[in-house]
């Protein structure tokens, strides 16, 4: 179900890395990163309503 698995450890360790070029490339991850939980979870779940959450909170920094 899932084509491109991606968790938060892993971009953890990209922004550790400094292996993310800009800002859009990271934004991109965590975009597929709750893509991805909500394509598994399902609607009203706990890990759903965290990918959610993310999105939210994610763009909302990216805002400002």
């Amino acid at each position: 179900i899932i084509k491109n698995p991606i968790c938060m450890k892993t971009i953890e360790k990209k922004i550790k890395k400094e292996e993310y070029s800009s800002l859009g490339d990271m934004k991109r991850d965590i975009q597929v990163l709750c893509k991805n939980a909500k394509t598994y979870n399902e609607d009203g779940s706990m890990i759903y309503v965290d990918a959610v959450a993310i999105e939210v909170r994610f763009s909302k920094l990216l805002a400002h």
